[in-house]
């Protein structure tokens, strides 16, 4: 496991702490655009396009970080953060 994860590492060019950090964010955000998709099954009204959007962000970052370019920063103001649950 341990030489699986340090070739994952070397593939990806990330040190530990750097795939950490990604791989963390990517999570919190899938799982931020999980909660939104299940509010607005409940509340159509609700949260109309935060999930695809939340999966077209992680998209682009990964895209970004295997072309080794910084990801876009996330939108100010973005349909999650302004509407509460």
């Amino acid at each position: 496991m341990l030489k699986a994860s340090q070739a994952h590492l070397a593939d990806c060019g990330e040190s530990y702490v750097a795939h950490l950090s990604a791989a963390l964010r990517i999570s919190w955000t899938l799982a931020g655009a999980a909660l939104a998709c299940a509010v607005h099954a409940f509340v159509p009204g609700m949260f109309t396009r935060t999930a695809s959007a939340r999966v077209e962000q992680v998209r682009e970052g990964i895209l970004a970080r295997r072309a080794g370019v910084e990801a876009p920063a996330s939108e100010p103001g973005s349909e999650i953060s302004d509407q509460a649950l």
